[in-house]
């Protein structure tokens, strides 16, 4: 058994990331490091040691340019772009100058001396546009065993589905799977011809599901548009790992065509040979002319997920009732008021704070996923809104672990009033001075449009790493908590 080893990084450079081409993003500013497990240089991780590893990351920037951009930030394993963990993020300034970005992926059998960064592109807007990333954000490494079950899926070829026949909140494709990397066939079965979008989970438990969607605007028109995901359970939806982006066609010359969504949820199964499948709705109320055309991109979408061995402590909690205001005019606590699962060490007081475990001073894998809808149906005014995690203990609301989202409302026949969002963090070292924690609202503009959270599809899930992984946890994290202006 190796002792605990860590590498803890913060992130405090604002550089340009005007270009088309792909940067690193540097989180520069060493903390931590266990020499023996990791090396690091110019934001790029070199693992010592060959194994599994879970990696997640942040990031937003600031636009100071009155047009629409969007970027997109992928993992690289030696320099060799990942499927997994890739997010696209739009803004359109002077409304919201602020995009947000992040992803989490699993990385089975990396060897020794494996290098893995993350790296930012513009893939929307025009270039020369004044657009620097903030000294926010995060990025975590640590590795995970290698024995539990997993599966991974993606798709080799596009078009696979057109995702068109889900609009007004109505959810009717389903991602498809045409390629198998992955199947540990004790916990996972798939099958390439009979139903191909259906993942069969076969023992009661836990499973850490991760997944990442990109599509195109194909044939770039001027309106809005959105694709919206969400898990399916049993054929039910679930409340847990929502996500949502949108894209705008060619006007102006500053077109977004792409979007690409990242999202992760602990489902819990009750039954044997329980069916999970990624749903999909394409978002835009009303009638929609000339609505674009929405397919999947080639090799960009997958799916991964681990079964949890059942000694690994997990809360979920969510929120059921609904109506929490998303788009506060001050930070807002995004109260729960149903506990699903509450393993040993966690707590949670209905619509109170979150208590973490503190024996032996764990790591948290924790996210989130908020979703709500507009109520004013008549406004065009942009609403730009995001959630973070407070540390009760010290006040705090953390600068990384944010995820935000961009609505623009109603203008012309192209409408859009729905969102959702994901993040993640990882709290390490936790004690009784930061192991009670809230998920926080809060807004980037001063436009007060109230978009009030969907009922029960809000949650907030969590693991206990120290119960997974015994004394072995690797991390490397960005942005020390600081206010968030």
């Amino acid at each position: 058994m190796v002792t605990n080893s860590k590498i803890l990084f913060t992130q405090t450079l604002t550089p340009s990331i005007d270009s088309a081409a792909a940067q690193i993003i540097d989180f520069n500013n060493q903390i931590v490091i266990d020499s023996n497990s990791y090396s690091e240089a110019a934001g790029r991780v070199t693992v010592t040691e060959p194994g599994r590893y879970i990696v997640l990351y942040d990031v937003s920037w600031l636009s100071t340019f009155n047009g629409r951009e969007s970027f997109m930030t992928e993992f690289f394993i030696n320099g060799v772009v990942s499927k997994y963990g890739r997010k696209i993020g739009y803004c359109r300034n002077l409304f919201n100058d602020i995009g947000y970005n992040w992803g989490i992926a699993v990385f089975n059998n990396l060897a020794a001396n494996d290098i893995i960064d993350v790296r930012i592109t513009r893939v929307g807007g025009a270039d020369g546009e004044a657009v620097n990333l903030r000294a926010t954000g995060a990025m975590a490494v640590y590795q995970i065993p290698d024995t539990d079950d997993m599966l991974e899926l993606s798709t080799a070829t596009s078009d696979l589905t057109n995702y068109n026949a889900g609009v007004d909140d109505v959810f009717a494709d389903y991602a498809e799977w045409d390629t198998q990397d992955l199947i540990d066939t004790d916990a996972f079965e798939h099958s390439l011809v009979i139903t191909p979008a259906s993942i069969i989970l076969k023992p009661i438990g836990n499973y850490l599901v991760i997944y990442t969607l990109q599509f195109d605007n194909t044939n770039n028109n001027s309106n809005r548009n959105a694709l919206e995901a969400r898990l399916t359970v049993a054929g039910a939806a679930y409340p847990y790992g929502r996500e949502f982006q949108m894209t705008r066609g060619n006007v102006t010359s500053d077109e977004t065509l792409e979007g690409a969504m990242c999202a992760a949820a602990i489902v819990t199964t009750t039954a044997i040979n329980t069916d999970v499948r990624i749903q999909i709705a394409k978002e835009g109320e009303g009638a929609q002319s000339g609505a674009p055309t929405m397919n999947s991109v080639a090799d960009k979408m997958a799916i991964q997920i681990i079964k949890l061995p059942d000694e690994v402590d997990i809360m979920r909690i969510r929120d059921v009732a609904g109506g929490e205001e998303l788009n506060p005019g001050v930070a807002t606590t995004l109260d729960q008021d149903t506990n699903d699962t509450l393993d040993t060490g966690f707590t949670h007081t209905v619509n109170g704070d979150i208590g973490l475990p503190t024996l032996k001073n764990p790591d948290i894998l924790m996210g989130a996923s908020t979703r709500g809808k507009r109520t004013d149906e008549a406004s065009n005014v942009i609403t730009d809104f995001f959630h973070t995690w407070r540390d009760v203990d010290n006040a705090l609301d953390l600068n990384y672990g944010i995820a935000g989202v961009f609505v623009r409302g109603n203008q012309g026949a192209s409408l859009l009033f729905t969102s959702a969002k994901a993040s993640n963090i990882l709290i390490h070292d936790v004690d009784e001075t930061k192991n009670l924690w809230r998920l926080r609202a809060d807004r980037a503009t001063n436009n007060d449009i109230s978009q009030p959270q969907t009922p029960d599809l809000q949650g907030i899930w969590a693991i206990n790493l120290s119960t997974w992984m015994g004394l072995r946890v690797e991390y490397w994290q960005g942005q020390i908590p600081q206010p968030l202006y």
